[in-house]
């Protein structure tokens, strides 16, 4: 892992971090690009020498300048609507791309949404009944799959889990190998398969699984495929890590003679994500400190979710002194979660949330009307770039 200590430090030393010569705006999210860069190598790792193309989710964080950093290093963009498909398209046409990947799979596609040409070049249909309907009216560009729930899962949550029991996401392994023994005529126009069953996944025993099931059901459709996207919510860390999923994909590119796609989105841009906050009030209540924060809940959806307090930097666990931190919103339940000091906050001082870079822009409101966070990028040198700020101008243009 990249030493973010000597970032850290700074953020301890100077509360009022400076940013390209000007004092931080908070809340402010800092993306740490060399924690990026670290990450992109590991699945550069993985694929080099293979038949394999790693994509970005894009749905873990849209930002245009996050896309421009990231496309260099990667085959292209995985998409979940049109409208990530055309932002994509934005970042691409910078650098005139010509080979790029725009894999695009969603249960929530409609007619109207072809109205704006996209020239994806993958779409993978979320169901049978949705590729009868809407194929007729993508892109001559797209390459057709379909999204296969193959009943395996390494997410325990059901809420996060696509391969629950009645879920909406994906045809059941079973079921298309039925459909394809019965030599159903749609299947005729699909050229790969898609599926999606790991979360944060540091091991490659559960992939091995699940492509070992897909083989057994659906190698007699192997023949007239072109490609397969493994998905994502695989987080390799350690080298043993990497040879693991290596390995796992290696062998089976032998077997599997079409393209593979990989698509990280948290694994790539998760644990460099930095929300950095200020403490604007403290109080006591029934014998628990409170520090109240210029961000909150709304804008790290997830911990709500979850009901999964963030790792904070300044934390101690020798720390003498307790702190409930709570958010800037009305909301009862805005409270990042209870932490040892050693020393309680006080107002001014700077806290800083990490490893929350994926899902938690995307995911952000205004509730109550507080701004979104600044976003900042943190270079090598440990300068933070501001990239966007919002405003007033944004929250009315909103609402008006």
């Amino acid at each position: 892992m990249v030493n973010r200590e000597p970032f850290f430090e700074a953020v301890r030393e100077a509360p009022s971090l400076q940013a390209s010569g000007e004092i931080c705006p908070s809340p402010l999210l800092i993306y740490d690009l060399p924690e990026i860069s670290l990450a992109l190598s590991r699945f550069e790792a993985i694929l080099e020498g293979l038949p394999a193309t790693l994509l970005y989710s894009v749905k873990a964080c849209p930002h245009l300048a996050l896309l421009d950093h990231l496309r260099p290093r990667v085959g292209g963009f995985s998409l979940s609507s049109v409208f990530e498909a055309r932002l994509a398209m934005e970042s691409l046409a910078k650098d005139a791309r010509q080979d790029a990947v725009l894999h695009l799979t969603s249960p929530g596609l409609r007619s109207c949404d072809w109205q704006v040409p996209c020239p994806l070049t993958h779409i993978s249909f979320n169901s049978l009944e949705q590729m009868e309907r809407l194929s007729p009216e993508v892109p001559e560009t797209a390459s057709i799959g379909l999204r296969i729930n193959p009943g395996l899962s390494a997410i325990q949550d059901p809420r996060y889990d696509p391969c629950r029991q009645q879920s909406k996401l994906g045809i059941p392994l079973e079921a298309l190998a039925t459909l394809h023994s019965q030599a159903h005529p749609s299947l005729d126009r699909v050229e790969g398969l898609h599926f999606h069953s790991h979360f944060r996944s540091r091991e490659a025993d559960g992939l091995d699984r699940t492509l070992k099931a897909l083989e057994t059901r659906l190698e007699p459709l192997f023949p007239q495929l072109q490609w397969i996207n493994l998905g994502g919510g695989y987080a390799p860390r350690s080298d043993l890590d990497i040879l693991g999923f290596r390995q796992v994909i290696e062998a089976f590119s032998h077997r599997f003679r079409g393209r593979i796609f990989l698509e990280p989105g948290h694994a790539l841009i998760g644990e460099a994500g930095t929300l950095r906050a200020t403490v604007i009030d403290t109080f006591s209540r029934d014998g628990m400190a409170i520090a109240v924060l210029d961000t909150g809940v709304h804008h790290l959806p997830e911990v709500f979710e979850y009901q999964r307090p963030p790792q904070l930097l300044e934390q101690d666990p020798s720390g003498a002194y307790s702190c409930l931190l709570a958010g800037e919103s009305c909301l009862a339940g805005d409270i990042f979660g209870c932490y040892p000091f050693q020393r309680l906050p006080v107002v001014g001082d700077t806290l800083n949330f990490i490893g929350v870079g994926a899902y938690s822009l995307v995911k952000s409101s205004r509730f109550n009307g507080h701004d979104f966070p600044s976003i900042g990028f943190r270079d090598s040198d440990r300068q933070v770039r501001i990239i966007k700020r919002h405003g007033f101008d944004a929250y009315r243009d909103l609402w008006s």
